[in-house]
């Protein structure tokens, strides 16, 4: 995923999906936010958000497993 394209699913009712060796997490982009300088961030993990964005894929509604 793109960072642009991630960044305007930030804070919406979406899911994404994330490989964390071999395992398909689906994430909440409730759950990220952009600060008032414009870095991303999750609300509870101290997440490499672009490492987290390189390897985000599939934006959807669904249900999340993780954050």
């Amino acid at each position: 995923m793109e960072m642009t394209e991630f960044e305007a699913l930030v804070g919406k009712d979406i899911c994404v999906e994330y490989d964390f060796n071999g395992e398909k997490q689906i994430w909440s982009m409730k759950n990220f936010y952009i600060d008032e300088n414009g870095i991303i961030h999750h609300n509870r993990l101290p997440l490499i958000i672009d490492v987290f964005v390189k390897n985000a894929s599939n934006p959807h509604c669904g249900t999340p497993t993780h954050g």
